[in-house]
Order: structure tokens, then C-alpha cells, then sequence
């Protein structure tokens, strides 16, 4: 199941682009639903920038929106944007963000935002970061890759400070 969660991850973020669809984008749509049912066995739907594969281990759906039955109770940093985010069975989301924030100030605001939750494992390495939390019966193990800020020079010569930011995945479980 998780080379299948990879396969589908990489191409549901192929198909992000085919929101306006032209016939080209319809027939390429078409053979990569019945290339992904040839290689899972399973009912494939591409749309929307997403899609949903259903095989006997159950349904996974991968969408450009918070999935429905996203706990509320997980915080959203404010400066991020949602990537993509895919559901297994109902019981299990990934979902993943960029922003711009450094993985230093995500994981310290992570870390604060969820300090109700019991910490089972963190480790923060600078441009790698991870937090393991449990509640219950629900699991949120966050992860964070990122680079800080470099000085670049624009193209008038002026000096700038950019990064690339920092993704995170939130993967919550029940």
C-alpha cells in the first residue's frame, strides 16, 4: 500500500495544472487513469487536480483542499499554503503545506500549538525537523524540510535575502 500512496502522491501532484482541461489534457488525463488501473487494479478518477484509486485494501483520494473529516483541533500555520493532501481509508491523512517561515519557526510553533497532545518523539536537525505526538488513539507525526534564508543579489544588483521555505506534512491517524 505505501509504494501505491507514493505512486499516486507523485501523480496527483503531475495533474495539479488540469483544472481548465484542453482535449490533449482530457486523453492524457484518460491514459494515465488506465495506466494507474493497470498497474494497481484498482478504479481510478482523475479530477479536479486530484484523483481516487479504490482496490480491496480500501480507497485512497488525493485533492488540493483540506480532505472532509480533517480533524478541526489541528492547527493550520497562518503562513503556509496547502499543497496537496491525501486520505486513506478515512483513517489516515497526509497532508502537506510551504511556507516561507523557516523550519525552526514552524517546528517551535508546532511544538507550542499542539502542547496538549502528548509528545512521543521530536528531533530537530536544522533543515530537517520531526514531531510525534498521541492522544487517544490518534497519532500526528509532523515533518519539516526546509532551507534558511541565503543572500542572493537581484538583478539590479541589489542584495536580498530569499530561502526556499519549508514544507511540512501533517500525517494524522485514528
Amino acid at each position: 500500500m505505501k509504494k501505491i500512496f507514493v505512486l499516486l502522491t507523485l501523480m496527483a501532484l503531475a495533474f495539479l495544472g488540469l483544472g481548465c482541461k484542453s482535449p490533449s489534457q482530457m486523453a492524457a488525463e484518460k491514459a494515465a487513469e488506465s495506466a494507474l488501473e493497470q498497474a494497481t487494479g484498482g478504479k481510478v478518477d482523475i479530477k479536479d487536480g486530484g484523483f481516487t484509486l479504490e482496490t480491496e485494501q480500501g480507497k485512497i483520494t488525493s485533492e488540493q483542499k483540506l480532505p472532509a473529516g480533517f480533524p478541526s483541533y489541528i492547527p493550520i500555520y497562518k503562513n503556509s499554503k496547502l499543497v496537496t493532501a491525501t486520505t486513506l481509508n478515512e483513517s489516515t491523512m497526509y497532508v502537506s503545506f510551504d511556507s516561507s517561515d523557516s523550519v525552526k519557526t514552524l517546528y517551535e510553533w508546532y511544538k507550542n500549538a499542539m502542547k496538549d497532545w502528548k509528545l512521543t518523539s521530536e528531533a530537530n536537525l536544522g533543515s530537517t525537523a520531526l514531531l510525534m505526538l498521541e492522544k487517544g488513539a490518534e497519532k500526528i507525526n509532523i515533518s519539516f524540510n526546509g532551507e534558511e534564508g541565503t543572500s542572493v543579489f537581484d538583478a539590479s544588483g541589489k542584495k536580498t535575502t530569499t530561502g526556499a521555505g519549508t514544507n511540512f506534512i501533517i500525517n494524522w491517524s485514528k
